[in-house]
């Protein structure tokens, strides 16, 4: 019963798909953010079924890219875009400790906030068109370690402050278990990585590693810690980097061979 409140929890709060209500704060708590990567697998499952559509209508490049741009926003309803703006804002002041926390919790969006998802959207869009078949199957993968990542990260780490929601989650996680779920989560997505392209996957998962502790520092120096927002900025700074990678990769093998 916990494991299905759970569930249920991680795709109330980090999607907008229908699902049963459940009680904030109860026992769905325990294990919502080592349920997070179904969230990103239904992403995938999404993104793979817009791949063969397209393919199906024949439909252009930039169409074709724009809708795996678009799928995560329509999935989450933006949740992690949301907090990717914020941080943008808040780095972007080059305020104090206080000030970028107040920026973090301020419900307006800045210019800054506007500057970065436009440029974030405009190269992922970019990207994606240059992406070849097999990758898009990577990337299914790629929404999955992003939250893989982001879920072990909440858990993990210490907060900021005492309040919003990413501290609740990480107050409420039973960490052992979440870490455990988390990591299985982690293999699947390394065999589908394996499956679908080894070398852009490998490439994907360095670079997905290396961003998470990166942005742990960044998270640590800037904000005082661990925050939603911080977490909603890795899962879409890991997202861009792995459709990078993947189209780096895959220009790179092309030369060499």
């Amino acid at each position: 019963m916990v494991v299905l409140k759970s569930i249920a929890m991680a795709f109330l709060m980090f999607s907008r798909i229908p699902m049963p209500r459940v009680r904030y704060g109860g026992d769905g708590m325990k294990l919502a953010l080592a349920f997070m990567p179904l969230v990103g697998a239904v992403i995938g499952a999404v993104v793979i079924g817009w791949m063969y559509l397209c393919e199906a209508l024949n439909v252009s490049a930039l169409l074709y890219a724009a809708g795996l741009a678009l799928i995560p926003v329509a999935v989450t309803g933006g949740i992690h875009l949301d907090g990717m703006c914020d941080v943008t804002d808040a780095l972007a002041s080059h305020g104090d400790l206080q000030k970028k926390r107040s920026i973090l919790k301020d419900p307006h969006c800045g210019a800054f906030a506007v500057i970065g998802v436009c440029a974030y959207m405009l190269l992922y869009v970019a990207l994606c068109a240059e992406l070849p078949r097999e990758g898009v199957f990577a990337i299914a993968c790629a929404h999955i370690v992003s939250r893989v990542c982001a879920g072990a990260y909440a858990v993990l780490a210490a907060p900021a402050q005492g309040e919003g929601m990413g501290n609740a989650f990480r107050s409420g996680a039973h960490a052992k278990w979440s870490l455990c779920i988390l990591a299985l989560f982690g293999a699947l997505a390394a065999l589908g990585f394996a499956l679908a392209n080894a070398v852009g996957g490998a490439a994907v998962a360095l670079c997905a590693a290396v961003t998470c502790a990166l942005v742990a520092v960044m998270a640590k120096k800037q904000f005082g810690g661990m925050s939603g927002d911080v977490a909603g900025y890795m899962v879409q700074l890991i997202e861009l980097i792995a459709v990078g990678s993947l189209v780096i990769v895959d220009k790179a093998v092309a030369l060499w061979f």
